[in-house]
């Protein structure tokens, strides 16, 4: 929509408020109505109950592929912390944007100990599993993704909406703060009434912690129950 003020000049309409990863009324009202398709919550909740057996778990999201990610990172040089990159209303470090294989199996591992969880579901796009996923299993990771639950059903187009699914039903989610999937997923997790506290990101400290934490908000009118995972 556009309008036009006495002096000739056309009004935009605000973009929805995403500092932060908030949601401002606008953008709550659109992911209430944003609701997964039955064959695709069903495989999810086919995938978290024979991967976990009903237990607790903790979901990884995070990038790898040489994708829009990485020329984020390094196209603004954020490895070399000359030019600080804002992305939700953070500076990115590139313990954030695109962490080691060290870094990751450290924050894992941590937040296992931490909440005494014994299960990880692993999401990521990571092209040569010998540079990261055995990497991960090395540092003593755990992990299961969704191709540990064969036979998949999801045709090729629905096996990243699982991923977000079984993430964000996960009892915490750890996840890659610029990535696109992140951001839905913490969406999807925000419109279940999930707390914030339940969410952490590779590389925050306390500051982006404290940010994120502050739009402690209750699910408003403009959400959907939609609590669980299985097909209506």
């Amino acid at each position: 929509w556009r309008g036009a003020c006495p002096h000739g000049h056309r009004a935009r309409r605000p973009r929805p408020s995403r500092r932060h990863f908030r949601s401002d009324e606008a953008l709550r009202w659109v992911r209430g109505r944003v609701v997964y398709v039955p064959t695709v919550r069903a495989e999810a909740a086919r995938v978290a109950q024979l991967l976990f057996g009903g237990e607790p778990y903790l979901a990884v999201q995070i990038r790898r592929g040489a994708d829009r990610l990485v020329g984020f990172c390094y196209n603004n040089h954020v490895q070399l912390a000359i030019k600080k990159r804002a992305l939700w209303g953070w500076n990115m470090s590139m313990t954030m944007c695109y962490p080691h294989v060290e870094e990751v199996s450290t924050a894992i591992l941590a937040t296992m100990a931490r909440l005494r969880l014994r299960h990880v579901y692993l999401a990521s796009d990571s092209p040569r599993p010998e540079l990261f996923e055995a990497p991960l299993r090395a540092h003593g990771v755990p992990f299961l993704s969704y191709t540990d639950a064969a036979p998949v059903a999801a045709s090729a187009e629905h096996v990243l909406l699982v991923d977000q699914l079984v993430c964000a039903h996960a009892d915490f989610f750890l996840g890659n703060a610029p990535s696109t999937v992140t951001s839905t997923i913490v969406q999807e997790r925000d419109k279940l009434g999930l707390l914030r506290n339940t969410t952490d990101f590779f590389g925050f400290g306390p500051t982006e912690r404290a940010d994120f934490d502050s739009d402690e908000w209750t699910p408003t009118a403009a959400f959907r129950g939609d609590q669980g995972l299985a097909a209506d």
